[in-house]
């Protein structure tokens, strides 16, 4: 509920960090990924990233997701870990 109506105003990486700054109005929150060894973000209806050990059956979200945003326009993205 604390993100909800936010607005991603940046998005920050820094090695296997990514970091996303959101703006709701007074409140500025931060939300931080640790993508580690097999760490992705997935957005429904884009191709997932194409790594040697790494794929994504059609099911959204994917298996191991541990965190799914929804976006204002409707756009699904999945921290999977």
């Amino acid at each position: 509920d604390a993100l909800a109506g936010s607005r991603v105003v940046a998005a920050n990486r820094k090695g296997k960090q990514l970091w996303l700054e959101l703006d709701k109005g007074k409140t500025k929150h931060c939300l931080l990924i640790h993508l580690g060894m097999t760490g992705s973000c997935v957005i429904k209806g884009e191709a997932p990233p194409s790594y040697k050990a790494f794929s994504i059956d059609d099911a959204f979200p994917p298996k191991y997701t541990k965190l799914e945003l929804v976006m204002g326009d409707g756009t699904r993205l999945a921290y999977c870990d």
